[in-house]
C-alpha cells in the first residue's frame, strides 16, 4: 500500500516537473495522457458529481472552439496546438482528482506539495547565484530569462505553510529551513505577479477573505493599501532606463494597469519601448479588432481552434529573423477565450470559476485549509486570466493541484454526510 502511494506520488511530482521545467509542451500532454490511461485501468476511477460539475464548462468551451474547424480554415498545425492547450487544463484537472483519489491523504498531499516546492526553490537559488557569479555586468533581466520569472507553485506551499502556522493541522519537517529557501527564491524572481499573487495566496489559504464581515475588513485594507501604493508610486519619477534593481521593479508595477488597459491609439508601434511596455494591451487589441470584423457570430461563437491574430506587423517573439505576424496565444486570457470561443464561451470560463465557489461554500465548515486552497485557487485564476492566460498557461500546474484539491473536498463533503446520518440513526 505504502509503495503504490509514492508511485501516485512520483506520478504527480513528475507531471509537475515537465510542466515547469524546459520541457516541450507536447510532451507534458503525452506524459498526462499515460498517467490518465493508466488511472482510467486502475480502480476507484470514478469522478464525484461535484467534481464534473466543476468540469462541465470547461468541456463546454472546449467542445464550442471544436466546432470551429466546420467554419474555420485554419492550418492544420494550428488547429492541433489549440486543441492542446484548450485540452489541457481538462487533463490536468481530472488526472490530478485521480492521483490524489489514490493517494486518498489530504496531509501527505499538501507536504508533497511543499516538498516538490522545495526543490524549485533551490534550484532557482542556485541558478540565479551562478549568473551573479559569472556575470561581470548584473542585469535582472538577464537574469530572469535564465532562472525563470516566476513559479506559482512556490507561492502555494508558501501559502500552505502559512495557513498551517495558524491552524497547526499537520508537521512540517525542518518548517525554518524551507520557509527561508521559499522566501529567498520569491525574492529572487522579482515578479509584480507573484508579489501581488503572495498577498492574495495568504490572505485566502488563512481563511482572512472569507465572505463575512471581517473577510470584507481585510479585502478593504488590502485594497486601500494597493490604491495608496500606486498613489506613490504615480507621484514620483522612475526612470525606465536605469539599473537599479529596486527602480526596475517599481517601474514595472507602475506600469501595470496602463500595460493591461491602455487603448490601441495610445500605442506607437514604432517605437519599440513605448510597444512593450503595452505588449499586452496591443495583441488584446488586434483580437478585438478581428471579432469587430467578423461579426455578431465570432462575438457569440468565436473565431475557433486554429484561428490566429493578426499583429499587423512582424513582431520580434520567435527565433526567427523574420518576426511573427500571427499568434495563437495572448497574455490576456479573458480576451483569448473571448477570441477563440466568443460571448458564450467567456460565460462558461465565468461559471468554471463560480462552480468552484460553490464547491468551497459547501465544504467550508468541514475542511477548512481545503475549502480556503479552493477558494485561493478561484481568485488565483480570476487575477492570472487577465495577465498570463490563467488555467490556459502552458506551464501552468496549479489546475493538477486543484484537481487534487476538489478531490479532497469532496472526501470531506462525503465525511460531512455520513457523519449527518450516523446522527440521525
Amino acid at each position: 500500500m505504502i509503495k503504490s502511494i509514492i508511485f501516485y506520488k512520483t506520478l504527480f511530482a513528475s507531471l509537475i516537473f515537465v510542466s515547469l521545467f524546459s520541457v516541450p509542451f507536447e510532451a507534458v500532454i503525452l506524459l498526462s495522457v499515460f498517467i490518465f490511461l493508466l488511472l482510467i485501468v486502475a480502480k476507484k476511477t470514478v469522478l464525484s458529481k461535484s467534481f464534473f460539475e466543476v468540469l462541465a464548462p470547461l468541456i463546454l468551451l472546449f467542445l464550442i472552439a471544436l466546432s470551429g474547424i466546420f467554419y474555420n480554415n485554419s492550418d492544420f498545425i494550428d488547429f492541433i496546438k489549440d486543441f492542446l492547450y484548450l485540452l489541457k487544463p481538462i487533463l490536468f484537472l481530472v488526472v490530478g482528482y485521480l492521483l490524489c483519489k489514490r493517494i486518498n491523504d489530504r496531509n501527505s498531499f499538501l507536504i508533497l506539495i511543499v516538498n516538490i516546492a522545495l526543490v524549485f526553490g533551490v534550484v532557482h537559488i542556485i541558478e540565479c547565484l551562478l549568473y551573479i557569479y559569472q556575470t561581470s555586468v548584473f542585469s535582472i533581466h538577464v537574469m530572469r530569462n535564465i532562472s525563470g520569472r516566476d513559479n506559482f507553485l512556490e507561492l502555494i506551499a508558501i501559502g500552505i505553510i502559512i495557513a498551517n502556522l495558524k491552524n497547526k493541522e499537520f508537521k512540517i519537517n525542518f518548517l525554518k529551513p524551507i520557509m527561508i529557501v521559499l522566501s529567498i527564491s520569491f525574492v529572487l524572481y522579482l515578479s509584480r505577479t507573484m508579489f501581488i499573487l503572495l498577498i492574495l495566496i495568504s490572505l485566502t489559504f488563512s481563511g482572512y477573505l472569507r465572505l463575512s464581515m471581517k473577510g470584507l475588513r481585510y479585502l478593504f485594507l488590502s485594497a486601500t493599501g494597493v490604491i495608496l501604493f500606486y498613489v506613490y508610486l504615480f507621484s514620483i519619477d522612475i526612470d525606465r532606463a536605469s539599473k537599479s534593481p529596486v527602480d526596475n521593479f517599481l517601474y514595472k508595477l507602475k506600469l501595470a494597469p496602463s500595460e493591461i488597459f491602455v487603448s490601441k491609439g495610445d500605442i506607437d508601434i514604432k517605437n519599440h519601448a513605448n510597444l512593450w511596455d503595452h505588449w499586452r494591451a496591443y495583441e488584446g487589441n488586434m483580437a478585438i479588432n478581428q471579432l469587430n470584423e467578423k461579426g455578431a457570430v465570432a462575438w457569440t461563437f468565436g473565431t475557433g481552434m486554429g484561428a490566429l491574430i493578426d499583429l499587423k506587423f512582424n513582431a520580434p517573439l520567435s527565433d526567427d529573423p523574420n518576426g511573427m505576424r500571427y499568434i495563437s496565444l495572448i497574455h490576456n486570457g479573458y480576451v483569448f477565450i473571448l477570441f477563440k470561443t466568443g460571448i458564450l464561451g467567456l460565460i462558461l470560463y465565468f461559471l468554471f470559476l463560480i462552480s468552484n465557489y460553490f464547491v468551497y461554500k459547501k465544504i467550508k465548515n468541514q475542511d477548512y485549509l481545503i475549502s480556503n486552497m479552493i477558494f485561493g485557487i478561484t481568485l488565483f485564476y480570476f487575477f492570472t486570466t487577465l495577465v498570463i492566460t490563467g488555467i490556459f498557461n502552458l506551464s501552468d500546474p496549479i489546475t493538477l493541484v486543484l484537481g487534487g484539491v476538489l478531490f479532497f473536498s469532496t472526501k470531506a463533503a462525503e465525511y460531512s454526510n455520513n457523519k449527518i446520518l450516523r446522527s440521525g440513526l
